[in-house]
């Protein structure tokens, strides 16, 4: 089970803003601190609703206050949703840079505490259980045998943008075909 230090006193403004919305801080510990905003909506129309002015009260409300730079640009916001998504609003919040890093966390039918909290932040953030298996296992008992191919053929290429370097990617192609071709007539 992850350990947590909470600030509520940072919620204040938040919670007066957003009265009707579950807002919860984390500060996690990994690396330096970690701010970790957890935002519970109902649907996904109310996600839609609220998600960008969220996002933008954190950073002018909370983000702004911050005294380090690892703190200023480790923030993180999950909007859990207990609906669906809709896809192309999940991207948009997901893909949106501004002061935050932003996760959907959608059709949640369980519980929210902090098991399940824990659970969010080691899959989406800090990876904690991600088990790296040794290189060994990953290739079993084969050995990397380099292939120059290719490299053979691109490695003199000059190619740029413009119109000339369409006919020479075309001509190393062609080049690449031809030896591959070879190479397999020898094998």
């Amino acid at each position: 089970m992850m350990h947590y230090s909470t600030d509520e006193n940072s919620l204040g403004i938040l919670k007066r803003i957003y009265k009707d919305q579950h807002i919860e801080l984390r500060m996690v510990p990994y690396q330096g601190l970690i701010s970790v905003f957890l935002i519970t909506v109902s649907s996904s129309e109310e996600l839609l609703r609220y998600w960008s002015d969220i996002s933008n009260s954190i950073a002018a409300y909370y983000q702004s206050s911050l005294k380090s730079d690892f703190e200023r640009w480790n923030i993180y916001i999950i909007y859990m949703c207990k609906t669906n998504v809709e896809r192309g609003l999940k991207f948009k919040i997901e893909n949106d840079r501004f002061s935050s890093r932003k996760i959907v966390a959608e059709n949640i039918n369980t519980e929210i505490n902090s098991l399940f909290i824990d659970s969010l932040i080691r899959n989406n953030i800090t990876n904690k259980d991600l088990e790296i298996p040794k290189q060994s296992t990953l290739l079993g008992n084969r050995k990397y045998k380099s292939n120059s191919l290719i490299w053979d053929s691109i490695k003199g290429a000059n190619i740029r943008k413009g119109k000339g370097s369409i006919a020479e990617v075309s001509n190393i192609l062609d080049q690449l075909i031809l030896k591959l071709k070879n190479e397999d007539k020898e094998g």
